[in-house]
């Protein structure tokens, strides 16, 4: 009972992503024109390839954090530089 409802949930996602994401699929007419290849559907492995989603949004906290870090590492070499160039000056 339940495997038969996993197999009808298995094969309406299948479904539905093929018909979400079309690239690179076989069409229904090329797969039944292969003459005695003795695959089924159900022994075949499906990949779907579909589209990268960037947004620039996302890029923006980490473009502020890496200035945050870059001005600290910055300002702090630059007091170190100047302590040093005291320490010579008195010497």
């Amino acid at each position: 009972m339940i495997y038969n409802e996993s197999l009808k949930f298995i094969d309406g996602l299948h479904d539905r992503l093929a018909r979400l994401y079309p690239l690179h699929q076989k069409s229904t007419d090329q797969e039944g024109s292969g003459s005695g290849s003795g695959n089924s559907s159900d022994d075949s492995t499906l990949h779907i390839y579909y589209p990268g989603e960037f947004d620039y949004a996302e890029l923006a906290p980490l473009s502020g954090i890496y200035a945050l870090l870059f001005a600290y590492v910055y300002f702090f070499l630059r007091k170190i530089e100047l302590v040093r160039s005291k320490i010579v000056i008195s010497c």
